[in-house]
């Protein structure tokens, strides 16, 4: 696994850590729409309806601050709404979530940096040339130097990534669990 760098900073991306509760979108519609923020102030926003799945085949799954949805979207709960919040605003904005089990805000990046170098990355494309998938990321470091959390901009519904300073600043407040961050393939 190659380490992404920014300028003394790693780059991280957000991955599900098994046994712990995650968030289901009510529809699969309401997830698309989830993902197609990415970039843009949410001018008109209304709350989409998700749950928390709690137990998992009749068992339990730990209490999650950053309940999983996917890797493209962040989600923060109770505590983590308070400690995690300011410091991903200045990145991006929270947006509240219509769910019935928690108080959950969606983090939305509002940074598209054109990053990506696709010569040394493995892309999966669509047969229009659109990014379905990254397999291997490789990002052009000088690009990243105000960066905190963004999103690439040849890829806006894909992964949102985060700077070393800033997951060692979550890290250490204490509120990430659910999932983990991990320096992308």
């Amino acid at each position: 696994m190659g380490s992404i760098k920014s300028g003394g900073d790693s780059v991280f991306e957000i991955a599900y850590l098994e046994g712990f509760e995650r968030v289901m979108t009510a529809d699969p519609e309401h997830f698309l729409k989830l993902k197609s923020l990415s970039g843009a102030a949410a001018s008109d926003w209304h709350p989409v309806k998700v749950s928390l799945e709690v137990h998992d085949r009749g068992r339990n799954l730990e209490h999650a601050l950053l309940p999983w949805l996917s890797s493209s979207l962040l989600v923060l709960r109770d505590e983590a709404i308070e400690t995690v919040g300011p410091l991903l605003q200045p990145f991006g904005e929270l947006l509240a979530l219509d769910c019935r089990e928690a108080k959950l805000m969606l983090f939305n990046p509002l940074s598209l940096i054109d990053a990506l170098d696709e010569e040394s990355s493995i892309i999966v494309r669509f047969r229009s040339g659109r990014i379905l998938d990254i397999e291997r990321t490789v990002l052009r470091k000088e690009l990243l130097t105000s960066a905190g959390a963004f999103k690439l901009a040849s890829h806006p519904g894909g992964k949102v990534y985060f700077t070393e300073s800033l997951v060692n600043a979550i890290r250490a407040t204490g509120h990430s669990s659910g999932i983990e961050f991990r320096i992308p393939a």
